[in-house]
């Protein structure tokens, strides 16, 4: 209505097209004004039957403006109102939205890769659900389907996803990347106050590259995607099946030491409270091993430097309070005598408090508005950002090098084959530095170089299990064996569970310390999903973490606990123990609250969600029970 009016008036003094184009070229210095042209070259390639599409942003010149996002291919297989199918994203362990699925009262599904960058300023709590760990997207349409597989540019992407009647009468799936990346910045003087948009001090610069691969017929699903993206992976980084054993594993974390505030004379002082010492850790894992548990990976958290909240691991001081490098020693020498992997824990991406080593000014990332990228714990009830708390700092990628070298130059010393990276395999930051921006693409990029470092002659446990990691890892801890729910969403599937099984052992979130601490229930999700089970304890009193930032922590005393645990575990591994070196061939839901899995050698496992029993295929499954069946070859 605005452009409408004023052409009007245009006309009505007699303004005509001749003399704004005389004004043009007067006031845009010699050059015909116009919108905004970015020129991009983008490669199309066919590369057996695979097509790869790159576009380039190494050259791209903004004439003086920002280019801010870009799609790419946003309606390439797109689905009409008269297709059935669905899109696959990567939501959680995965997602699929069926096509034309009317939910137009819903959102549509847009979420950044390997969920929030701890450098952007966010004020409360981003409401996002469980991160998008896998940088993949697909489409189904009838007994065709294709998987992208997004190579280059995926630190800082997004997948985005729509159904039709919307914006238009399609359903699209599609990636889009922030290639320069803006924050609000209130500016203040003469009692009046403006916001502006300060962008990052330079765009991406590098390569936007994405592989998509085809499938027909039976193969045309979310398994036969996922059993792409295995091929994929396996044939890139030369992973090899794991080796064949006895039993599952079964995943527990220890905790060490914790800070508490304690009072002397009235007055607060910061103490360390031991909460798992070593030989306590002996005691459980002996207590486990006498239950039947012959196979035990043991995370251990808070052991070094100060506790969970640890210095900047430079050097490796083990903490006192817990028994010391002689009670570490009998720890080490009892689990390889055992079969236990022994996985001590350490944040190297997160610093976790300011001491004397670290400097925030000289070491942490910055935002793009230049202050220092600190992290404050936020509020449970109104999600708000406490920062009156002492912070943890993103630590600047481009010193991640040192930190790491030092680190291990002292880890070596210990005799321990294995380590668990607390954050590496997690989040995923930038550094907005000005005089030295480094954006997540490139973050990521150095993160891998280390993951290779470390794996090279250290076995690797990560924690969240973002797709760079997992070439690096062993065991992937609190693995997304769910989706988010989004309500654009209808079916959560198991498309990590099926890219990664038989190759890399993986456990979800701690099961007692879940929203859903049913063991029955988590036992029938970890038969439908292949994961293995997962506890978070310590061995002191629960009142030990009360009135502490460690109070969620009340339920993982160890002795609450165990029998629970031991009597699900010696369950689930007579289903998984005889299946971990196998492939997931097929997924499937026959009915509502009922899954079947079938693996390589043939094996189904039929889950029951429902309180009511049901039948398949001539066979009663239990409420809450599970059924197994087929032949192993």
């Amino acid at each position: 209505m605005g452009l409408t009016r004023t052409l009007e008036v245009f006309k009505e003094v007699g303004y005509t097209e001749e003399e704004m184009n005389i004004d043009r070229q007067t006031f845009a210095d010699g050059e015909i004004a116009s919108h905004a042209l970015f020129v991009l070259p983008i490669t199309y390639r066919l590369v057996g039957d695979q097509f790869v599409v790159q576009v380039s942003t190494e050259e791209v010149d903004t004439k003086g403006y920002y280019l801010q996002n870009l799609s790419v291919l946003p309606y390439f297989g797109a689905a009409g109102t008269n297709e059935d199918g669905y899109m696959f994203v990567p939501d959680g362990s995965g997602s699929l939205i069926r096509l034309n699925n009317g939910k137009l009262d819903a959102a549509p599904y847009n979420e950044e890769l390997y969920g929030i960058d701890l450098t952007r300023e966010n004020k409360f709590k981003p409401l996002n659900g469980d991160p998008a760990r896998l940088p993949v997207f697909g489409m189904k349409k009838n007994d065709q389907a294709y998987l992208a597989i997004i190579e280059d540019g995926d630190g800082i992407g997004r997948v985005e996803a729509d159904i039709s009647g919307r914006a238009n009468s399609y359903n699209s799936v599609y990636s889009s990347y922030a290639i320069n990346i803006s924050e609000p910045l209130t500016l203040s003087g003469n009692w009046t106050t403006q916001t502006v948009s300060k962008f990052q001090a330079e765009s991406y610069h590098g390569n936007l590259t994405i592989r998509y691969g085809f499938l027909n017929g039976e193969q045309a699903s979310y398994v036969g995607m996922a059993s792409l993206y295995r091929s994929y992976l396996a044939d890139k980084y030369k992973l090899a099946k794991l080796e064949s054993k006895a039993q599952s594993p079964f995943f527990v974390e220890l905790i060490g030491g914790v800070p508490k505030q304690k009072f002397f004379l009235g007055i607060p002082y910061t103490s360390y409270e031991p909460l798992t010492t070593f030989e306590q850790a002996q005691e459980i894992l002996k207590e486990l091993k006498g239950g039947g548990l012959g196979s035990i990976k043991l995370r251990y958290t808070g052991w070094f430097n100060g506790g969970i909240h640890h210095s900047i691991p430079t050097s490796i001081s083990v903490d006192g309070e817990l028994g010391g490098k002689k009670a570490l020693n009998k720890l080490i020498t009892y689990s390889n005598n055992n079969g236990v992997e022994l996985y001590p824990d350490a944040s190297f991406t997160n610093v976790l408090r300011e001491t004397w080593g670290f400097s925030p000014r000289k070491q942490a990332s910055r935002t793009i508005t230049n202050s220092i990228a600190s992290i404050y714990p936020y509020d449970l009830a109104g999600y708000f950002k406490q920062t009156w708390l002492d912070p943890a700092y993103v630590l600047s990628p481009l010193k991640l090098e040192g930190i790491v070298d030092d680190f291990y130059s002292d880890f070596k010393k210990l005799d321990l084959s294995a380590l668990s990276l607390n954050d590496m395999g997690n989040t995923l930051n930038s550094d907005y530095n000005p005089k030295h921006m480094v954006t997540r693409e490139g973050a990521k990029q150095i993160v891998q170089e280390q993951l290779a470092k470390l794996g090279a002659n250290t076995k690797l446990m990560v924690s969240g299990g973002n797709s760079y990691a997992i070439p690096y890892a062993d065991s992937v801890i609190n693995a997304p064996v769910s989706s988010s729910g989004y309500n654009i969403t209808d079916q959560s599937v198991p498309f990590y569970e099926i890219a990664l099984h038989g190759y890399v052992d993986y456990a979800g979130t701690a099961l007692n310390l879940g929203d859903d601490q049913d063991i029955r229930s988590n036992m029938l999700k970890a038969m439908e999903t292949g994961s293995n089970l997962n506890f978070k304890w310590f061995y002191a009193k629960s009142s030990s973490v009360k009135e502490t930032e460690f109070d969620y922590l009340y339920s993982a005393q160890y002795k609450n606990w165990i029998n629970e645990a031991t009597a699900a575990y010696n369950e689930v591994d007579a289903v998984l123990g005889k299946v971990r070196t196998q492939t997931i061939k097929d997924h499937e839901m026959l009915e509502k609250g009922v899954y079947r899995t079938t693996y390589e050698d043939g094996t189904t496992v039929v889950v029951n969600y429902n309180d009511y029993a049901i039948n398949v295929e001539g066979d009663t499954v239990e409420p809450l029970g599970y059924l197994i069946g087929g032949e192993r070859k």
